[in-house]
């Protein structure tokens, strides 16, 4: 992990798991959620990090 990424990871309120595509897009799209890490095969897994209020 390079150190921009470190960097990010301090202002993440909240982490959660989420397997819904969709669920994931509407997150990203609110501007309050960064993708962390996501698995590269089924059953796709995604975690996410809130990094606003």
């Amino acid at each position: 992990m390079n150190q921009v990424a470190r960097e990010e990871l301090k202002y993440v309120k909240e982490i959660r798991e989420v397997k819904d595509i969709k669920e994931v897009a509407q997150m990203l799209s609110s501007g309050k959620w960064i993708a962390i890490y996501a698995t590269t095969n089924e059953p796709f897994v995604f975690s996410m990090g809130r990094t606003a209020d």
